[in-house]
């Protein structure tokens, strides 16, 4: 026997805290001229700290970057590394330029990374050269055999044929990777600042980022988030 209810299927609660139509570069950009010197990210991995004035001006500068390389407002950024200092700049740079993240699980072996890269068409990937036991130079370049015998602007590969660009994040130059602090400072001030003037061009409504989960039986699903949820995630936590 089938029952009615006129009640509602769920409840519904908006809360104290309205939510902010706002992108991550805004919300970026607004924390820097709220807080400036305040503290925003501690890195116990190399013992760093950063302001959020620091953290604004080095996303800035990684975007102004990597738009020099050939990166688009849409395109796909692969962020293959651990939970370090990069990692958080590079997810800020990425979306003050208008690239969608592709976050890649730092265990991810050649076969699961090969899969995300071409799922998701990422055109450059950002990764580290090795962590504690995890080389992810070396299960790269069993991935993509070319990058040892190409240089960096050369670089491209049938396995994954829309990554066009591999940037390393090490302090020692890699053969077919640019280098992560490289291009951090490789493009001029006018392009640094043209960051901030063009943030206007950015929905909240745009994607940010997509995320892989490993879900039993049917393997890799990615998820797409939006500016505008993601933003307001972190305003509520």
């Amino acid at each position: 026997m089938i029952r009615t209810s006129n009640l509602p299927s769920y409840i519904h609660n908006p809360g104290s805290t309205p939510l902010k139509y706002m992108t991550i570069g805004s919300l970026v950009e607004e924390a820097a001229k709220t807080y400036d010197q305040v503290t925003a990210l501690v890195s116990v991995f190399d013992r760093r700290r950063l302001t959020y004035a620091e953290v604004l001006r080095q996303s800035d500068k990684l975007a102004a970057g990597l738009i020099s390389l050939g990166l688009k407002k849409g395109d796909r950024l692969g962020l293959w590394a651990p939970n370090i200092t990069e990692w958080a700049i590079a997810f800020f740079a990425s979306a003050r330029a208008g690239f969608i993240t592709v976050a890649l699980n730092p265990t991810y072996q050649a076969d699961e990374l090969r899969y995300c890269l071409n799922k998701c068409g990422v055109k450059a990937l950002i990764c580290m050269d090795e962590y504690k036991s995890l080389n992810f130079y070396d299960i790269l370049c069993r991935l993509l055999p070319e990058l040892k015998t190409c240089d960096a602007k050369s670089f491209s590969s049938d396995i994954v044929p829309t990554l066009k660009t591999v940037i390393s994040i090490s302090h020692t130059m890699l053969s077919g990777a640019y280098n992560y602090y490289q291009v951090v400072e490789m493009a001029n001030l006018a392009d640094v600042t043209k960051i901030g003037e063009d943030q206007r061009s950015i929905s909240p409504d745009d994607i940010c980022n997509i995320q892989y989960s490993s879900v039993r039986f049917t393997g890799l699903v990615c998820y797409l988030n939006l500016n505008f949820s993601t933003g307001d995630n972190w305003e509520t936590e």
